[in-house]
């Protein structure tokens, strides 16, 4: 439901809480989350990552037209530098193109992530700034108007010139994954433990850029941590989590390794992480785990951020 200005009305703006959340991004771009850079004439594809913070569970299903690469389920906003709306490529067969989708319902706290080609329907090609906000109905059930739920609103940047590229590309890329008790953590979907039971994280490292990276481990016999690496474990309010007294070392020592990763290689040697030997995580409750790092360039890399269900 469009009104004035071009913008989304939105229901939960007006009664309270939005019943979920959209967050967008650019998949394989460079820059930061809210501002991204990408190389004229490559393939766009939006990154739509939607959490459920309704009480019940919701339809996570994702679909995709092979006739515009596009998701029905989402409206969606581009726009130039001026503010004018970026209209959809002309189909000159538009009875061509069929419908795929896979069905899902996510519950409370759960998120999913899927994609659309952005450059089958809308012609990105031209250097310039453009905005992306994408919006979805709140409710499920046809027929029923209960307004729309909009995303961030995304700035991209295309370009041909390479060395603004080069500049805008991060040097790595961070991602981690949980464990407990030998047990891995599945993707997209919270990882749930026991109170008390050892929570612990891997790391890789991939260098995404032209330069090399440096990939060496700083491991501590104190915390049980690789401390190259800044550690934000965080409760359900964002506030973060209590650390423990640590009394004594562990029995090994610490140990460090130097290592230089090339362009293109990845290194997972930074594993086995005690989150739990030095935050406090025995109370139940939703948490949520990140790790970063200095580009060494005066910029820093995130990873993905893990959320953790700690049960009775």
């Amino acid at each position: 439901m469009l009104v004035a200005g071009g913008t989304y009305a939105n229901a939960a703006d007006e009664v309270g809480a939005q019943p979920f959340t959209l967050t967008i991004g650019i998949e394989a771009a460079s820059g930061t989350e809210s501002a991204r850079m990408v190389k004229a004439g490559s393939d766009l594809y939006l990154e739509i990552t939607t959490t459920n913070h309704s009480k019940h569970e919701m339809d996570c299903s994702k679909f995709g037209d092979s006739g515009t690469g596009l998701d029905p389920g989402y409206e969606y906003d581009l726009r130039d530098s001026n503010g004018n709306p970026i209209q959809k490529n002309a189909r000159t067969m538009p009875e061509i193109g069929s419908f795929m989708g896979i069905g899902c319902r996510f519950k409370y706290g759960e998120s999913r992530t899927s994609s659309s080609l952005l450059t089958t329907a809308y012609d990105l090609s031209k250097p310039g700034q453009y905005t992306i906000q994408l919006a979805r109905r709140i409710s499920e059930k046809a027929g029923v108007d209960e307004g729309f739920v909009k995303s961030n609103v995304l700035a991209v940047t295309v370009t041909d010139d390479e060395s603004v590229l080069d500049k805008a590309t991060p040097r790595f890329a961070l991602s981690i994954a949980a464990y407990s008790n030998g047990r891995p953590s599945e993707t997209e979907v919270p990882f749930v433990v026991r109170a008390g039971e050892d929570v612990g994280i891997n790391i890789t490292k991939r260098v995404t850029s032209k330069h090399e990276v440096d990939c060496s481990t700083a491991w501590s016999n104190v915390s049980g941590l690789d401390e190259n690496y800044q550690y934000d474990v965080l409760d359900s309010i964002g506030n973060s989590v209590a650390k423990h007294q640590l009394t004594g070392p562990l029995p090994w020592a610490s140990q460090t390794s130097s290592h230089i990763c090339r362009p293109g290689e990845g290194d997972s040697s930074s594993g086995n992480n005690s989150i739990t030997r030095v935050y406090d995580l025995s109370k139940p409750g939703n948490y949520s785990i990140q790790v970063s790092q200095s580009d060494g360039a005066g910029g820093v890399v995130k990873s993905n951020k893990i959320k953790v269900i700690v049960t009775r």
